[in-house]
């Protein structure tokens, strides 16, 4: 009787601590966003991109963008993903970014050719020890990099 309750107590657990790492970390959270997309969970997506303005009130056709180039990139896994240490940010960029949301922020960059320096950058920001997408828009590095 006690191996039956086991199984299903130990899978809840499991389940739960994956619930939980959602958003612990920049980079896994656009992996997750892409993923979320991708499984059509508009649920978590929403919630990873609460605090992205410019796409409130339209989350579903931007997740089905998402989703789009997630089949575009052959999958989540195949797409390459940095996170940029601040210290390597110009100084404008770094103040603005800074002066514009505080200290408690990240940046990841999307590599989207390898050619040009081309990423998509997305900035996110902690709250609670999460991390929930601000913005993003694609840009050469060049732009933002000492």
């Amino acid at each position: 009787m006690k191996k039956v309750l086991f199984i299903p107590l130990a899978a809840s657990i499991l389940l739960l601590g994956a619930c939980s790492s959602l958003g612990n970390n920049p980079v896994n959270t656009v992996k997750d966003l892409y993923n979320a997309a991708a499984e059509n969970d508009l649920d978590t997506f929403s919630k990873i991109t609460s605090q992205f303005d410019e796409i409130s009130g339209s989350q579903l056709s931007a997740m089905e963008e998402f989703a789009s180039t997630v089949v575009d990139k052959g999958g989540v896994e195949k797409m390459k993903f940095s996170k940029i240490k601040k210290s390597n940010l110009n100084k404008e960029t770094l103040d603005g970014i800074t002066e514009e949301y505080g200290d408690d922020w990240e940046l990841v960059a999307e590599e989207i050719s390898e050619d040009e320096g081309e990423v998509f950058l997305w900035l996110l920001k902690e709250v609670d020890g999460k991390y929930y997408v601000l913005y993003a828009d694609d840009m050469s590095l060049d732009e933002i990099m000492k």
